[in-house]
């Protein structure tokens, strides 16, 4: 929700060009439609969909202007935070 809420505050204030939104989720439906709806933001989707192993939501599908149906292993690596050191 909080992320959802943030998106849409930052595309409300002209804050960002683009939301790009990775998940299969359909609970960042409401947000997606509403940015489109109220902003000039562009909604793009990543749908980490391992091949084989089912498809992109509809319903979240619907909500970009552009979707990706994968997201490769290094991709996901680079884009982790650092192991805490404790």
């Amino acid at each position: 929700m909080a992320l959802a809420l943030h998106a849409y505050g930052d595309a409300l204030r002209h804050e960002v060009e683009q939301i790009i939104v990775l998940t299969n989720d359909s609970d960042f439906v409401p947000a997606m439609r509403m940015i489109r709806a109220h902003t000039p933001a562009i909604v793009g989707l990543i749908a980490p969909i391992r091949s084989g192993r089912g498809s992109v939501n509809a319903e979240i599908e619907k909500c970009a202007h552009w979707t990706r149906r994968y997201i490769l292993d290094d991709e996901l690596a680079r884009s982790q935070l650092p192991h805490a050191s404790g």
